[in-house]
């Protein structure tokens, strides 16, 4: 498989809100068969995230998304009893009264999460802190629409709506404020 560096936020924000930044032919159908992109503000990370996508595509061919994520989690994460804080800095938003805290994604997928990207809050993944919502410093470009996809998935499901349904709806108001703000301005660089 051919592995290529890629502009995500160009994709976020021309072809696909949800792109995550590593992706293939099996998650997104505008990828070309063969080819595994990540994202170009993940290049350090680059031979991590390939063999992450490989192990884990293998394991879904047998194994349910759930068993998927234990084994990953155990096969990549660093065991370690003191984990080190990915959190660089940290500041509150008014609405809906959370903490915004960036983080070193590099630390979130070695002893965290292997599969943490871009942004998470504290109702979808237990070792983010109650009150908080985690994003990456990576995505800096991305940083507003992350913070504001985020707490409007968090509102929702505070309300109890599921997150599949709350992801859904966040992804529509994140991909509004990319065109509000002008799909233009993204084509020139």
């Amino acid at each position: 498989m051919n592995t290529k560096l890629v502009d995500g936020f160009r994709i976020r924000n021309i072809i696909d809100v949800d792109f995550s930044g590593v992706g293939s032919r099996s998650m997104y159908v505008y990828i070309p068969e063969n080819e595994l992109w990540i994202d170009e503000v993940l290049e350090k990370e680059r031979e991590f995230l390939k063999g992450l996508h490989f192990v884990e595509a293998s394991y879904l061919e047998k194994l349910t998304y759930a068993e998927t994520r234990r084994r990953i989690c155990h096969d990549f994460l660093t065991p370690t009893e003191q984990k080190p804080d990915p959190v660089i800095y940290s500041f509150p938003i008014p609405h809906p009264h959370v903490n915004v805290c960036i983080v070193k994604g590099e630390i979130a997928r070695k002893y965290y999460d292997p599969k943490f990207i871009q942004g998470g809050h504290d109702l979808v993944y237990s070792y983010i802190s109650h009150g908080n919502i985690w994003v990456e410093k990576a995505f800096e470009k991305d940083q507003d629409f992350i913070i504001l996809h985020e707490a409007f998935e968090r509102n929702l499901m505070l309300t109890g709506m599921s997150y599949d349904n709350a992801h859904e709806f966040a992804c529509a108001v994140e991909k509004n404020e990319r065109r509000r703000q002008g799909v233009g301005k993204y084509l020139k660089g």
